[in-house]
């Protein structure tokens, strides 16, 4: 999952950062000082689209196809190689043995995540999907 996280702003002004469902709540109400929220895309979008949150730039390393407008932390800051972005993984017992997890789950869960239908859902939900192979999250993970 690429994009996930993004900064919001109601007032022009010092963001305070908060995260989650809740700080989303309080930056619509004002129940509370929240400025800024740093959450999932899904979680915001509806709010962006009925104009009542704005979005000042995304996490990730590249701009988000739903908001391609907002510019990367990156970009806006100069931080170059800022990643803060939510991702998932399958895993299972450490004793699972390798020849399973390699070619039977991983071409499962390939099937699964390229399916068109589940795709779209996805996308209407506000998640970006990004798929590996077991051996390419092993890598990521040992990063």
């Amino acid at each position: 999952m690429t994009n996930a996280f993004i900064l919001y702003e109601q007032d022009e002004g010092v963001v305070t950062l908060t995260m989650n469902r809740p700080a989303i709540l309080n930056a619509l109400t004002g129940a509370a000082e929240t400025q800024g929220i740093v959450d999932i895309i899904a979680n915001a979008l509806p709010h962006m689209q009925a104009d009542r949150l704005k979005a000042l730039a995304v996490s990730s390393p590249a701009r988000s196809t739903f908001l391609p407008q907002p510019p990367t932390i990156a970009e806006e800051t100069g931080l170059q190689g800022f990643d803060l972005t939510a991702w998932g993984a399958v895993f299972g017992p450490i004793a699972m043995p390798w020849a399973i997890v390699a070619h039977r789950l991983s071409a499962a869960l390939a099937r699964i995540t390229t399916d068109p239908g589940f795709c779209d859902w996805l996308r209407q939900a506000g998640v970006e999907t990004q798929t590996c192979t077991a051996d390419e999250l092993r890598t990521f993970l040992d990063q």
